[in-house]
């Protein structure tokens, strides 16, 4: 994948490819707006045999029906596609697409100006990987397992205490049939 290559430095090639596909600022914004019906952003924890927790990574995710749209995703940015098969008749197959690591980083940073409904998710993701310190999958501090648990709570109280909005009062029926003309009714 494109931005595996990005990642590791191997841009030849990758640029015109990245252009060409899922890349223009249309595209880039479509994504966006797919994630934010579609996607989650998660901070995992990783648990030890013994219930201990050794440390957290983030993973980002999109789901759909639409396989072609995953498969051309995966194309361009990486990740890996898993498709669960319908389990009722009437039902369609899911694929989830998942990024983790770098290939996560690098699209959260690419559709983050374009996010409405999850850009304070992906603000909070970005600064969490932002301040990793630890080296990949070995042991951490207990000052960092506490600053990645920090975000991994903050992450979840953006999902499970949604913002209040104000909606206008509804219209009643009983309003509309006042200002009808007599000879209406």
């Amino acid at each position: 994948a494109c931005a595996h290559k990005l990642k590791m430095g191997l841009r030849m090639g990758c640029e015109q490819q990245m252009q060409s596909k899922w890349s223009s600022e249309t595209d880039i914004a479509y994504l966006a707006g797919l994630f934010d019906g579609e996607g989650s952003i998660n901070i995992l924890s990783v648990v030890q045999k013994n219930g201990q927790r050794r440390g957290h990574y983030l993973e980002v995710e999109i789901a759909n029906t639409k396989l072609s749209v995953l498969s051309s995703l995966q194309e361009v940015w990486g990740g890996y596609l898993r498709v669960h098969k319908k389990s009722i008749e009437t039902h369609r197959d899911v694929g989830h697409l998942r990024w983790t690591r770098t290939d996560a980083i690098v699209l959260l940073k690419a559709i983050q100006p374009y996010l409405r409904i999850k850009a304070d998710e992906c603000r909070v993701a970005l600064e969490f990987v932002s301040g990793y310190v630890g080296k990949q999958g070995g042991p951490v501090s207990a000052d960092e397992l506490a600053r990645r648990e920090q975000f991994h709570d903050k992450l979840i109280g953006l999902r499970h205490f949604p913002v209040r909005v104000e909606a206008p009062a509804p219209l009643l029926l009983s309003k509309i049939r006042f200002t009808l003309n007599e000879d209406e009714r």
